[in-house]
């Protein structure tokens, strides 16, 4: 377990990792299965300090899976209030990962303690048969908390639905990278819409970051607020679209509200601009485009 740059929680933990079979390279595995695994930094991290492959089905025969047991019993020990990301290296909910081994893993984070475990898949159909089969009776830790990552509109027509089946206290989402323009079906006016309970927007960084317009971020916003969600606002990414902080020399593009994209600079047209919601868009870094939507952090919890 350790401390992570994670903007909302304190903790990561890996307590499931991977062994390549020929070389007994220790390190993580997954399998990409939409767009917003394009970019993925663990597997960029797998690729350099764990088993060297990358995450596609010809890698996954070459690996098993294993759980290390000091890491369950460092989660076992927490003794403090934090929060936990549990599982940011692969998924916990991959087919490939046995019941055994989530059996295992779940025996210690049912252990009662102060801590708020956070678990996140692209697989939330694995894990609501999983807990739905694990959490008979009735039995819910209310520490435990679910969510599901979705990046365009048909991630969410196919995860949110299947998200809402987990039985778990706290569902949420994880809405990065933010790729298009996303309509949850939350219901305006519920205390909480339809079972999520917390929705987490974030734009893509790193170096092959795709760039999100200020258009769909402020529409997530906007559905949370209208819904009383709560919402966290986690990074704009790698492409900012304010004026500042204005970097000399930056790459520039302009960026529709479709997610096309132009070269800058190019031909002007300004209605044809304004009806396609055109904004300039810089490269600039994470730290420098910072988290602020229209001027304002939005730090909300479930």
């Amino acid at each position: 377990m350790q401390r992570t740059p994670i903007e909302w929680c304190d903790y990561s933990s890996n307590p499931i990792y991977a062994v390549r079979k020929d070389t007994g390279k220790r390190g993580w595995a997954c399998t990409r299965v939409s767009s917003g695994c394009q970019h993925c930094y663990a597997e960029a991290i797998n690729k350099r300090l764990g088993t060297n492959l990358p995450y596609d089905t010809r890698s996954k025969k070459q690996v098993e899976y294993r759980l290390n047991d000091r890491e369950l019993d460092a989660l076992r020990k927490v003794s403090q209030p934090c929060r936990i990301f549990v599982g940011d290296m692969l998924d916990l909910f991959h087919a490939d990962i046995s019941d055994l081994i989530l059996n295992r893993l779940f025996d210690a984070l049912e252990t009662p303690f102060k801590a708020t475990i956070i678990l996140l898949t692209k697989r939330p159909e694995r894990m609501a048969h999983y807990l739905r089969k694990r959490w008979t009776y009735g039995y819910q830790p209310q520490f435990i908390w679910g969510g599901t990552s979705i990046e365009d509109q048909p991630a969410a027509d196919v995860r949110i639905p299947m998200l809402r089946r987990v039985p778990v206290a706290v569902r949420f989402l994880s809405v990065e990278p933010l790729l298009e323009q996303v309509h949850l079906a939350l219901d305006p006016g519920m205390e909480v819409s339809r079972g999520i309970h917390w929705v987490i927007v974030g734009g893509e960084s790193g170096a092959q970051a795709r760039p999100m317009h200020p258009s769909w971020a402020r529409s997530l916003r906007d559905q949370c607020l209208s819904a009383n969600v709560p919402v966290f606002f986690k990074q704009i990414g790698e492409w900012t679209w304010h004026d500042d902080p204005y970097v000399p020399g930056a790459e520039t593009r302009v960026l529709f509200r479709d997610g096309s994209m132009s070269a800058y600079p190019c031909d002007y047209d300004p209605i044809d601009w304004a009806r396609r919601g055109a904004c300039l868009v810089r490269r600039v870094g994470k730290k420098r485009a910072g988290r602020l939507l229209d001027g304002l952090e939005w730090n909300q919890w479930p």
